[in-house]
């Protein structure tokens, strides 16, 4: 959801989402396209996902479902082992403990602030080795 330039058509596809909205009675009078989309933008990145498609190896491939009443857990359904996609928040600070996955640069690893692991359902969240591993968007 970046820049025009990047995305025409998504770009478009919020400024008729917005135009709409604006003549919409419920919203305050006098919001400018931009903050519209701004607004819709605000939303969707507070909205927990409810079903994650993972595409790359066949060996984990699938969609993954919310577990009912958790942001933290998607389960694959799909034939072949059960995995779970887990995603865990990484602890801050000097105090902070966190796993240093191999392949993965320092600098990325300690200012990610969120981890998503692949793992068989049965493996320990925690030390378990994941079959996959990626992180939100690192913290400056």
């Amino acid at each position: 959801l970046g820049a025009a330039s990047a995305s025409p058509a998504l770009h478009e596809s919020w400024v008729v989402i917005a135009r709409f909205l604006r003549h919409n009675k419920v919203l305050p009078c006098g919001l400018s396209h931009n903050g519209i989309i701004r607004l819709l933008r605000l939303a969707i990145t507070r909205t927990a996902p409810v079903r994650i498609r993972i595409t790359g190896s066949p060996a984990f491939d699938g969609i993954y479902e919310a577990k009912v009443g958790s942001v933290h857990l998607f389960r694959r359904h799909a034939e072949g082992p059960p995995l779970v996609l887990r995603r865990k928040p990484r602890a801050g600070g000097q105090e902070a403990i966190n796993v240093a996955w191999h392949g993965i640069p320092l600098k990325a690893l300690r200012s990610a602030a969120v981890e998503w692991k692949i793992q068989p359902e049965a493996d320990d969240a925690e030390i378990d080795t994941p079959l996959a591993v990626v992180f939100d968007e690192a913290e400056n």
